[in-house]
C-alpha cells in the first residue's frame, strides 16, 4: 500500500499518517525497545510506551516515523511479530494528529481521514 492513492479529497491523495499504534506490550517493554523494533522499518522520531499513574505499563504505545511509508512499512512487517516475549498488535495510529490537521483544514472534509480497508491478519 502506498502513502498516496486514489481515496481522499479532491486531489486524489489518500491521507496516511506517521504514527502506528502498538499493542500487547509485555509489561516491560520501554520505548528504547518500541524504537529499537521498528527501527527496522525506518527513521523514528518519536516513540513512547503508556504509563498508568502508578507507572505501570498500560501494555501499548505509539510510535512516529519520518514518513508515511515507513509506517506502513511497519505495519506490514511488524504486525504478529515477538517483542519481549508478546505477539504484538501494529496499525495506524486512528488518532494521528497530522491526518486529523488535515482533514480538519480541508473545506468540505469528512469527519474523519479515510482509512485503508483490510482484512484482519490469520492467527
Amino acid at each position: 500500500m502506498a502513502a498516496e492513492g486514489q481515496n481522499g479529497g479532491d486531489d486524489g491523495m489518500m491521507r496516511i499518517g506517521k504514527r502506528c499504534y502498538v499493542s500487547n506490550l509485555a509489561w516491560k517493554t520501554s520505548w528504547q525497545d518500541l524504537k529499537d523494533k521498528f527501527r527496522e522499518c525506518g527513521q523514528v522520531v518519536y516513540a513512547n510506551v503508556t504509563r498508568g499513574d502508578d507507572g505501570r505499563s498500560k501494555g501499548w504505545g505509539i510510535v512516529e516515523f519520518e514518513t508515511p511509508d515507513e509506517a506502513i512499512a511497519a505495519v506490514n512487517t511488524l504486525n504478529g511479530t515477538d517483542l519481549g516475549g508478546r505477539r504484538i498488535s501494529v496499525r495506524e495510529d486512528r488518532e494521528d494528529r497530522d491526518v486529523k490537521q488535515f482533514v480538519e483544514g480541508e473545506e468540505g472534509a469528512a469527519a474523519a481521514a479515510p482509512r485503508p480497508c483490510s482484512p484482519p491478519a490469520a492467527a
